[in-house]
């Protein structure tokens, strides 16, 4: 994994900066029938690249555990960033870096 997207990980939550949907809502918005369950606006940070709202879930809020799939493709968190970096979000290499250093065991599907 790329050097610099590591370092970031592990820079302090303070220091790192906040992405265009959080920044906007508050949170990760996701679908009507999944609005307001953590898990889904977990795997939506991941989706989006969104570093902060990742660490901040899996060191702070801890709603979810890191290992949380959707209930219908049993997507992790890892398969959500993986996805992300093929789609060339900003930010997902950045989460995946983290994912795969600090929780190396949470499952995969693609």
């Amino acid at each position: 994994m790329h050097a610099a997207a590591r370092a970031r990980c592990e820079q302090q939550l303070s220091l790192i900066s906040s992405c265009a949907p959080c920044k906007k809502a508050g949170y990760h918005p996701t679908t009507r029938k999944k609005r307001g369950r953590a898990e889904y606006e977990f795997l939506q940070a991941a989706a989006d690249g969104c570093l902060l709202c990742v660490r901040n879930e899996l060191e702070h809020l801890k709603r979810v555990s890191p290992d949380v799939v959707s209930e219908t493709s049993k997507w992790s968190a890892r398969d959500c960033a993986i996805d992300a970096v093929g789609e060339r979000v900003s930010g997902a290499i950045d989460v995946l870096a983290c994912l795969d250093t600090y929780w190396p065991h949470l499952p995969m599907q693609t």
